[in-house]
């Protein structure tokens, strides 16, 4: 195994049943969130996302997770937006990232979608629910996945003093 995409695939196939992650709310065996992934990676792939960022809006949960790890598994690599940002600093970040998906759920989309509309017009606001509900390009999944290399870029982290900084993992 070589990344955490790698991983997940060899988790859901070992222990299917077993919990991958849960919150207060919620709950993914290995094998829903491996199912979630690839539904929203190949909706992902369909829009020719590659290597490139994708910004992520929606509250702290497991979902969160899925969402980081669908945009691993294109290819791409994700910068995780706080809901609770002032507006100055997730334009900050969108500026220097210029992403041409973020990605929310429904919850969040209406008021992302109102802060971004002006200032990042040709930013896409993709909502999970819906994602989610695409048919799936098991082919186009696997082979993108197969593309990945343990390398490439996986996310972008913004300090919070100096934005103009970018930590890299």
């Amino acid at each position: 195994m070589k990344t955490v995409i790698d991983y997940l695939d060899y988790q859901s196939q070992k222990n299917p049943g077993k919990y991958a992650f849960r919150d207060l709310s919620s709950s993914f065996t290995y094998q829903q969130l491996k199912n979630n992934v690839d539904k929203v990676a190949s909706s992902l792939i369909k829009k020719d996302a590659n290597k490139e960022p994708i910004a992520i809006f929606i509250d702290k949960s497991i979902y969160t997770v899925e969402l980081m790890l669908a945009i691993a598994s294109c290819d791409c690599f994700y910068v995780v937006l706080d809901e609770n940002s002032p507006y100055e600093r997730i334009k900050k970040i969108l500026s220097s990232l210029n992403p041409r998906f973020l990605l929310t759920d429904t919850k969040n989309s209406e008021k992302i979608s109102s802060l971004i509309k002006n200032d990042f017009p040709a930013t896409q606001v993709l909502i999970r629910e819906e994602l989610e509900a695409e048919a799936l390009d098991e082919k186009a999944v696997i082979e993108r996945k197969q593309q990945i290399n343990e390398d490439d870029l996986l996310y972008v982290l913004f300090t919070s003093d100096q934005l103009e900084h970018r930590k890299v993992s």
